[in-house]
């Protein structure tokens, strides 16, 4: 939603109508008056003046927003005594829900600059351009244009936009994809003025400003709000749960930030109504420029020396079911904490450092580079190393953070006393000449010439780095060095290193503890995919099934015994299983390597195989029944995997199939159960799902459920049909010069998304029957892979218990899960296997004919995917009690 804003803006076109010898003294005064009320420096806001109102005369330069109510009125009773005051009312953008939805909302950040002179200075070279044709030249066409009409056309693109130096823009989301539409059309008015700038009268040809569109989208706020605890909570039980979820996670810490997602999406319709992502981000630290916490979202360099230096925590946000509340799990970067994050539980070389108690015990160790973050011993004397000695390690590291936040606050002040003195006195002798050979360089290097604001910018920051070297050490007030000899105050404040003190290689050890990103801007749903693991068996039997059913067989391709022996050996390897004549399956099969299953399954089919996840019968399928090991390939392109989904959401990620099928059977074994270098998204996955379940149409991820505004006027620039056009072409011209004859009323429309379908593929009933009795059963079947039995969270959270048991028999999904390396500690010398989690499921009715939802969870660093079907089960129970709540 928009919120209004109240800001203060200089519009140069008033002040240069003055006559020019009282142009100076008045800007001067002018400056004086806002610099009084505002509580700003006169000089700032005359550089604005002169720098970037008068360079974009005609759009106002924002001088200050924000602005009170009581103060905004103030300045509007100024606007008569002053010309060139501006007010301005706007509208900013505001997210009343904050975090909620973020991936897919998107945010609005600050316009590049540079961008936005590029367009500056292309808007007034195509100008010239018409202007030489209008007074007889004949100049070649720009360059990438074919004909004037071409160029008026751009020029009218770009200046009904209206973009400015303050002006913000959609990032992500649904921002980033519908910006120009959501932003709308700037009206303008024609005025005849003199040759000095003064007004003589308003000229026909407005047009009216033309507000963006409304998008109404399909997500529910509800639903996409209880999907987002769901993932915050899970967030909190894989920490408690990380230790036993595999071999070896007892030796290493747990990830900070594990993230996961959660996507429900009509199947007949394609409508998402749930596109959760964690970790989430609040929009509105962009709005208000909360540079602290967009430094986090960005996860910059920035941000992990605020973290280091010890100015903020490491935080992430955590859900509590029982007090339905989010809070803030966050540690302070101790050393302690910092040696836990990067080093082995069982590390020998972190028992050592912990158990090194004074500062005097590290300068004797040999080098480490750990202890070199701590203190650079090498150039530290002998006698200040006497008076660090009784520190503790932890101890020495708080007072190198204490002097990092003493020393920022420092240079802060500095700053501003530099500005206002030193700096000036610098400009009052040296800024004319400095900028005149500027301007040369701009000419002779054919330049756009940058605001001279620019150039005293980097001019201040190249001074003040001089001075601040000369001055640092007697405005860093530390009581503990202040108690030193003073000869050894500037070694010890030197000896204190903060983390841009650092060098290269020390800072890329320090900043191992966020070695793997956390994920804050990038949404787990759409941005990044992974192996999808047992999930990928629906496709590897569609294609089976497909064919007999081609071939005119029975729909069952395969019946055998999944029996694994590890000690029954031949000469192909262990024993897997047998066919149901008794003959064995070993390891090695046909050139390749067969993958074993988890457990000893018994006899299966293909609907039992689904509900038990055989690994060995969907590999048999894939090298055995299928004519071409490129029909799974192909089969996995028919459900849109390797290609992006199109929803309308910025940065889709296509994913990732393989292309070594024909001669790398180990990898067709492997495709055919979710792995191999096969990486999908949790969306792509709830397409596969949503055309199973709705009969074999794949869907177009919908996001956006309704647009509406108004009809757009046609610009004079774009205009196709306009009075006298045929007489205006034949003397070169052509657009309409009565711009006023092309206005048209501007009439209201709502449109709603139409449903799509890409395409659609060979579905039979009973091929799609198979499979979701498959999925049912494993739910609902004795010895289904997610039956209420075998899953703990179900007996954790009593809750989850319930609503499991209600849609028991009104859901049908599949559990997967997919293997990953992750190496998290400095002194691991052997990566450990990691698994993603996930389930897809389908609500129905218990005779599977009426499907309504599917949801698909994808949780990372999990145990196994049975533990994400209760998350599935919660959002089909809340959905419906929404659309009983509606109905």
């Amino acid at each position: 939603m928009n919120q209004q804003e109240y800001q203060i803006a200089i519009l140069y076109d008033a002040i240069r109508a003055l006559p020019r010898a009282k142009r100076r003294g008045y800007i001067e005064d002018l400056s004086d008056k806002l610099a009084e009320i505002l509580g700003k420096d006169a000089l700032d806001i005359e550089d604005q003046i002169y720098s970037h109102a008068a360079l974009f005369p005609s759009r106002p330069h924002l001088i200050q927003g924000n602005l009170s109510e009581d103060l905004y009125y103030r300045l509007i009773a100024l606007e008569r005594e002053f010309p060139g005051i501006h007010m301005q009312r706007i509208p900013k953008r505001f997210y009343p829900h904050e975090k909620l939805g973020c991936d897919v909302i998107g945010y609005m950040g600050a316009i590049n600059r540079p961008r936005l002179f590029a367009l500056y200075h292309e808007r007034n070279l195509l100008k010239e351009f018409l202007k030489s044709r209008e007074e007889g030249d004949t100049p070649p066409l720009p360059k990438g244009f074919t004909s004037v009409k071409n160029v008026c056309k751009r020029i009218g693109a770009l200046e009904e936009r209206a973009y400015s130096q303050n002006s913000f823009i959609g990032r992500g989301g649904v921002e980033g994809r519908f910006e120009e539409s959501l932003r709308g059309c700037v009206g303008t008015k024609a005025f005849e003025v003199d040759r000095e700038g003064r007004y003589i009268r308003k000229l026909p040809g407005e047009v009216e400003a033309q507000p963006g569109e409304r998008i109404t989208l399909s997500i529910s706020a509800q639903l996409q709000e209880y999907a987002e605890k769901l993932l915050a909570y899970s967030e909190a039980v894989r920490e408690e749960r990380f230790e036993s979820a595999g071999k070896h996670h007892r030796l290493v810490p747990a990830p900070w930030i594990k993230g996961g997602a959660i996507i429900a999406m009509v199947p007949q319709t394609g409508e998402v109504v749930a596109c959760a992502s964690y970790p989430r981000y609040n929009p509105n630290d962009f709005i208000q420029k909360n540079s602290s916490e967009i430094h986090k979202w960005l996860e910059s360099p920035t941000y992990i020396a605020q973290v280091w230096n010890g100015e903020r925590p490491l935080e992430r946000e955590l859900f509590s079911l029982k007090k339905n509340a989010y809070y803030l799990d966050s540690h302070e970067m101790s050393w302690e904490f910092f040696l836990s994050r990067v080093l082995s539980k069982n590390s020998e070389l972190k028992k050592k450092l912990l158990s090194l108690k004074t500062m005097g015990e590290v300068f004797e160790q040999e080098e480490i580079p750990l202890l070199s973050l701590l203190v650079d011993r090498d150039n530290i004397s002998s006698e200040l190393q006497q008076y660090i000695a009784p520190l503790s390690p932890s101890g020495f590291r708080s007072l190198c953070q204490k002097k990092a936040s003493l020393e920022k606050r420092a240079k802060e002040e500095a700053r501003k006393s530099f500005h206002l003195n030193e700096f000036r006195a610098w400009r009052a002798e040296h800024f004319a000449t400095y900028l005149k050979e500027k301007r040369l360089i701009e000419r002779e290097n054919k330049r756009v010439e940058r605001p001279y604001t620019d150039y005293l910018r980097a001019k201040e920051r190249e001074l003040f780095t001089e001075f601040w070297e000369e001055n640092r050490y007697a405005l860093i007030h530390l009581e503990w060095v202040e108690n030193l000899p003073k000869h050894l105050q500037k070694e010890a404040i030197d000896a204190m290193r903060s983390y841009e003190e650092l060098p290269r290689d020390l800072q890329k050890l320090a900043s191992h503890f966020a070695k793997y990103p956390f994920g804050y801007l990038s949404s787990y749903g759409i941005h990044q995919a992974t192996p999808q693991g047992s999930i990928f068996k629906l496709v590897t039997a569609y294609e089976a099934m497909r064919q007999q059913l081609e071939q005119r067989k029975e729909i069952n391709p395969l019946t055998l015994i999944d029996d694994y022996r590890p000690y029954q050996k031949t000469k192909e390897g262990p024993v897997l299983g047998f066919t149901t004549s008794g003959k064995k399956i070993s390891r090695r099969y046909r050139g390749g390597t067969l993958p074993r299953s988890r457990l000893d399954i018994g006899r299966i089919d293909m609907q039992s195989a689904i509900e038990r996840s055989s690994n060995l019968y969907f590999s048999l399928l894939a090298g055995d029944i299928l004519k071409r090991p490129t029909d799974l390939l192909d089969a996995a392109k028919s459900f849109g995997f390797g290609e992006r989904t199109g929803i309308d959401l910025p940065g889709e990620y296509r994913g990732i199939l393989p292309r070594d099928l024909r001669d790398n059977r180990t990898g067709l074994y492997s495709l055919a159960i979710g792995q191999h270098s096969l990486a999908v998204t949790p969306l792509q996955t709830a397409r596969l799902l949503a055309t199973i379940a709705n009969g074999g149409h794949l869907v177009k991820p919908q996001i956006v459920h309704q647009r509406s505004g108004e009809k757009k006027q046609p610009s004079p620039f774009t205009a196709t049909n306009y009075p006298y056009k045929e007489e205006l072409q034949n003397i070169g011209i052509d657009f309409p010069l009565f711009s006023q004859t092309v206005i048209e009323e501007k009439t209201p429309y709502i449109e709603d998304e139409k449903p799509t379908i890409a395409r659609s593929i060979t579905m039979p009933d009973q091929l799609r029957k198979t499979l979701l009795k498959g999925m049912a059963d494993v739910v609902q079947g004795e010895k289904g892979s997610a039956r209420p039995s075998r899953i703990r969270t179900l007996y954790d959270h009593p809750p989850f218990r319930k609503t499991y048991h209600a849609l028991k028999h009104q859901l049908a999904g599949k559990t997967s899960t997919a293997e990953f390396i992750y190496r998290p500690c400095l002194d691991s010398g052997e990566a450990i296997k990691c698994k993603d989690i996930w389930f897809g499921g389908i609500s129905s009715d218990p005779d599977l004919d009426h499907p309504d939802l599917v949801v698909v969870v994808y949780l990372r660093f999990g145990d196994y995917g049975k533990e994400a079907a209760p998350l599935a089960a919660e959002i089909i129970s809340k959905w419906r009690e929404l659309n009983n709540k509606t109905l």
